[in-house]
């Protein structure tokens, strides 16, 4: 699986519809919108457009899995990392990097980050 944030989708220089990074995996791709923002204000103006590069994604590879994530799960995440922090911290959406964390941790039990970060012992 691959996570990548709506600037991957609509920057030319990342090869978006080509490159072969996004090729024959799960994408998952996602954009922040403001925080109280409801999913009709983020379709219509989101942070950047992904939706055009998804819906051609969609019609070169129709078999390859491509998900959106829902804009209030990022910030669902947001929220357990100021519930877990003892400061308050600036509202800015997790990183691909943190949504990936959470998507592994889902069912284990421990996760090596040495690996995940390449991190040597």
């Amino acid at each position: 699986m691959r996570i990548i944030n709506s600037q991957i989708l609509t920057n030319p220089n990342h090869h978006f519809l080509d490159s072969s990074l996004y090729k024959d995996v799960i994408l998952v791709a996602w954009d922040p919108a403001p925080y109280s923002a409801n999913l009709n204000q983020w379709y219509k103006k989101p942070d950047y457009n992904l939706f055009t590069p998804y819906v051609q994604h969609r019609q070169r590879h129709p078999n390859q899995p491509f998900y959106i994530l829902h804009p209030k799960f990022i910030w669902q995440l947001w929220d357990i990392i100021q519930e877990n922090t003892k400061e308050k911290i600036q509202p800015n959406p997790p990183s691909s990097g943190f949504i990936d964390l959470h998507q592994l941790s889902k069912g284990l039990q421990f996760i090596d980050l040495r690996k995940k970060l390449n991190i040597s012992k």
